[in-house]
């Protein structure tokens, strides 16, 4: 039962989506400053499992950044219990799933290669305003179910070059580096809505 919630867990980690679309080299478009600080987010969960596993299920979130770095703490349910924080450091390019309960800090286990998951935008038409903030739908896929994130156009992160990690989430990507407000992603007969509040 612990694996499946460690699973869980790190599933809705793992989901969460930055992206930048276009270049910022087109003349008289103003870049938006990157993001720095910290946005709080709710996590609804439905679907079959849900009830059996309502117990253990995070129900909140936060994404902090600041000069290139990236921090997720997940909180409720198990989440005490299992890995609750991962951290990507810009300085070293490193990413960390952080367990404070045993103190364990892991890395990129040796030799195991990291799943590459495509993307495909959504149809304008599925486009959203979050929290006054234009988004745009990606769907990313080849790690199981697909999972859709809603990313806002004025919120670039500051993250440099990132290597392919394991525990690499599926949003970072070269053309994708902007704050998700808003993450839909199926797990282990749960769905789960993560939004911006």
């Amino acid at each position: 039962m612990r694996k499946g919630i460690t699973f869980i867990i790190l599933l809705l980690i793992s989901s969460l989506s930055f992206g930048q679309e276009g270049s910022a080299e087109t003349e008289n478009v103003a870049v938006p400053e990157p993001f720095s600080g910290t946005v709080t987010y709710s996590i609804f969960w439905q679907g079959p499992n849900t009830a059996l596993w309502a117990d253990h299920l995070p129900d909140s979130m936060e994404l902090t950044t600041s000069n290139g770095n990236l921090q997720v703490k997940v909180f409720g349910g198990n989440a005490s219990q299992l890995i609750q924080e991962y951290l990507w450091f810009q300085e070293n390019g490193q990413f960390y799933l952080v367990d404070h309960k045993n103190q364990v800090l892991y890395t990129d286990p040796q030799g195991t290669a990291p799943v590459k998951l495509r993307k495909q935008p959504l149809s304008s038409n599925e486009d959203q305003e979050i929290l006054g903030h234009a988004c745009k739908g990606y769907r990313f896929s080849g790690n199981g179910n697909p999972d859709t994130y809603w990313l806002a156009a004025d919120l670039p992160l500051a993250i440099g070059e990132v290597p392919d990690s394991v525990y690499q989430p599926p949003f970072i990507d070269p053309d994708l580096k902007l704050l998700p407000l808003q993450m839909v992603c199926n797990v282990v007969g749960c769905k789960s809505t993560t939004v911006a509040t």
